[in-house]
């Protein structure tokens, strides 16, 4: 797969920083660590009917883009977050945050390339994100630029559209940096995120 050979701020080495997904019984994919992100789409059948590399999709911004995360699969569609200037907690202090991205990009349906269907402009520092099926958001958990008081969301976004349906906030300040830990969805509808001070959870008020 494309290798700048930099270790991009917001990764553990200078590869790529996702495990292998995959989706459905033909396609498994990964982040690549080229300089400008890519999703690299790859057929593990057996036998492939043309080329064992199906494609590659970049996304964020070229020199901005870098994750330690497993991409999210569903359908013909991969979900990758940006976790560009995460270096650990101190990185996020006050007003700090990481670059931008949340993206989709789904396999072609004759299942030759791919493309592209929205970027978000969130900011997810480092947290693992969780798509709901039954829901059709993506769970993520974001610290905007610019706020000095240093505020933590649990934002959801529309799977289809990539839109911002709603955002939580979690609490403010270092205790509530999630740093690398996931989100899990409850049976019952609860969120729940492990932050540095301990176990957040958050449901609805109604």
């Amino acid at each position: 797969y494309p290798n700048s050979g930099e270790q991009k701020p917001g990764q553990g080495d200078d590869a790529s920083g996702t495990t292998p997904t995959l989706l459905g019984h033909r396609w498994v994919g990964i982040a690549d660590n080229a300089e400008q992100l890519g999703i690299v789409v790859y057929d593990r059948r057996r036998s492939p009917d043309g080329r064992r590399t199906v494609c590659r999709q970049p996304v964020f911004d070229p020199g901005r883009g870098a994750t330690e995360n497993s991409l999210i699969a569903a359908g013909r569609s991969f979900l990758v977050e940006n976790n560009y200037g995460y270096t650990g907690p101190l990185s996020t202090l006050l007003a700090g945050t990481t670059e931008p991205g949340f993206a989709r990009v789904d396999v072609d349906r004759d299942g030759r390339g791919c493309g592209l269907v929205w970027e978000s402009d969130v900011r997810a520092p480092s947290v693992v994100p969780k798509l709901s099926l039954a829901t059709g958001l993506v769970y993520t958990y974001t610290k905007p630029a610019g706020a000095t008081s240093a505020p933590w969301y649990l934002t959801a976004l529309d799977f289809r559209t990539g839109r911002t349906e709603f955002e939580v906030q979690a609490g403010r300040g270092y205790n509530h940096n999630n740093h690398y830990a996931p989100i899990t969805l409850g049976p019952d509808g609860v969120a729940y995120v492990g932050a540095v001070a301990g176990l957040i959870r958050i449901a609805d008020g109604g």
